[in-house]
């Protein structure tokens, strides 16, 4: 899940040249969903989406969020957020969620938003559509200020964790193994289970060794979180 976000003095989002949504100030929201999402990931979003202090105090601080300054958002379908250029120069969005299930989630969001009391104005999903804004950026500037909220980044920041404790167990199941045959042991006979597993929120890795004196098993369950 992707959001876009653009603080705006006014936007207006036509389509075929009718005008279908208009907003004065606030912010547009460019929201895109991937396979895998839910629901849950909408509410987190749309929490911080609301709460984010990126407009303007009486003193020139950014420190208000959109509800305290009475502002709206205008909430817009852009499934090409999940564009991957990794493999060559045209995109593919095969990281994108089907149209049936994003547009669910894509009017969920817009409820979510609209729960944290906030008047929300909509596209039209899966249309080619027009969007005219102005940009409300810092001080004078023109060129806005643009929020990336990806909840992928602290996963992975997350899973890098899990790979630096894979890399001290795979250092000490090696150093165990030379161990094993410098003593002479045969590992094929000892060796009853090493594998390691990634499911959607948990990585899992160890190991389990058996002789007719000892047995040592090693297992961690690294759970990946957003809190």
């Amino acid at each position: 899940m992707k959001a876009v976000i653009q603080r705006v003095y006014g936007a207006e989002l036509s389509v075929g040249g009718e005008t279908v949504s208009k907003i004065s100030n606030g912010m547009t929201v460019y929201f895109g969903v991937a396979k895998g999402d839910a629901e849950t990931d909408c509410e987190r979003y749309a929490k911080k989406i609301a709460n984010l202090r990126i407009f303007e105090d009486d003193n020139g601080k950014m420190n208000l969020s959109v509800k305290d300054i009475s502002g709206e958002i205008l909430l817009i379908s852009q499934f090409t957020l999940l564009a991957n250029t990794d493999r060559g120069n045209r995109p593919d969005f095969f990281g994108a969620e089907a149209p049936d299930r994003a547009k669910v989630l894509y009017e969920y969001m817009g409820k979510c938003l609209e729960a944290e009391g906030i008047p929300v104005k909509y596209g039209v999903f899966g249309a080619d559509m027009t969007i005219l804004q102005s940009n409300a950026g810092p001080g004078y500037h023109y060129n806005g200020i643009t929020e990336k909220v990806d909840g992928t980044i602290k996963k992975a920041a997350v899973l890098n964790r899990g790979f630096l404790h894979l890399a001290l167990f795979m250092l000490l199941f090696i150093q165990y193994v030379s161990h094993r045959i410098q003593s002479g042991f045969c590992i094929d006979q000892e060796l009853r289970r090493a594998d390691c597993a990634f499911r959607k929120d948990t990585f899992i890795f160890g190991f389990v060794f058996q002789s007719d004196d000892f047995v040592v098993h090693y297992e961690h369950n690294f759970v990946l979180s957003d809190d």
